[in-house]
């Protein structure tokens, strides 16, 4: 059964080809002539490792020492990249190395043997693992044609056991990216200061010289029409006499009242009246004349001389 084929120019790059122990000697041998020769064409200073797909976790290989790996491209592929072989590739790989797997997988998605995963798994896995530009699947040999002695050594190495049209070996091509794992870099939202620099269409919009204030063109608001003559004339006190309450008699409180005249007659207190006196002379007009501490404050205008009668509650200060 002949696996894959890589489409990268080895000439003059490290490559680590991954294997195990299902795979025969005498093939690993001539495969990995085969690369070496690619490696050292026209001259070049390429060179071929071997390893153990067991031993590349432990072994700890320095970080972004291959050009290109390949694993399970060795017949037969029997073994399963796990998300930890995948990661330690991908350390161990240069930034814009290239990835060349080859593993059984299920084609039946949720059916079969559950030891192997789908292609669209595969391909999810090498992305979790920092791969990018995962290529499609390429069906190297489907379920149907396998060999009895690719079957008995499938499952020895990963005990499956799935009919012949539920799987079939795929190789898939794999780039890590331009940069390493896990670097970092520091993103600057600063504007320059040329950016903040307003335009001149927005400099001569909000600025205004003397000559500006000549231009016919230019449409100026006068303050002085803002006010009418009504606004401007005093209110006559006539107008402003209050007509709650009744006119002659006992106090009452109006049926809306909020000036604390209710509270008090409710309590069945007597209204007490004391007389004060007005600082600023501008009482009478109403709240919207009167100062904050004003003790009319609450009650509606009187026409200026007329007694205000306050009761003991809005004589005392709010607390």
């Amino acid at each position: 059964m002949q696996c894959g084929t890589v489409s990268d120019d080895l000439c003059g790059k490290k490559v680590l080809i991954i294997w195990n122990q299902s795979h025969a000697l005498e093939k690993l041998s001539s495969v990995v002539t085969g690369l070496r020769e690619r490696a050292a064409a026209d001259g070049g200073n390429g060179e071929v490792q071997l390893e153990n797909v067991e031993r590349l976790v432990k072994v700890g290989h320095a970080d972004s020492t291959y050009d290109v790996i390949l694993s399970g491209v060795l017949p037969p592929a029997v073994f399963t990249h796990t998300s930890d072989l995948l990661e330690e590739m991908a350390r161990v790989l240069r930034p814009s190395g290239t990835l060349v797997l080859c593993e059984p997988v299920s084609l039946q998605a949720g059916k079969g043997d559950s030891s192997l995963r789908s292609v669209q798994k595969l391909t999810t896995a090498l992305k979790f693992a920092g791969f990018i530009k995962a290529s499609e699947c390429i069906v190297i040999q489907e379920g149907s044609k396998f060999g009895e002695d690719y079957r008995t050594a499938l499952q020895k190495a990963a005990g499956v056991d799935v009919s012949e049209d539920g799987m079939a070996l795929v190789q898939v091509e794999a780039r890590k990216p331009d940069y390493e794992i896990g670097a970092s870099t520091q993103l600057s939202f600063a504007k320059a200061a040329e950016d903040l620099k307003p335009t001149t269409e927005a400099q001569r919009i909000w600025t205004l010289s003397a000559n500006d204030m000549l231009d016919d063109d230019l449409d100026l608001l006068d303050s002085d029409t803002l006010l009418l003559e009504e606004d401007l004339a005093r209110p006559d006190p006539a107008m402003l006499i209050s007509n709650c309450g009744p006119k002659t008699g006992k106090k009452k409180a109006c049926k809306n009242c909020t000036c604390g005249l209710a509270e008090e007659l409710d309590k069945g207190k007597t209204v007490s009246q004391r007389p004060v006196t007005s600082s600023c002379g501008s009482c009478y007009l109403g709240d919207a004349f009167r100062c904050a501490s004003c003790p009319y404050l609450g009650m509606p205008p009187f026409k200026p001389g007329e007694t205000v009668k306050l009761s003991e509650r809005q004589l005392i200060a709010d607390q």
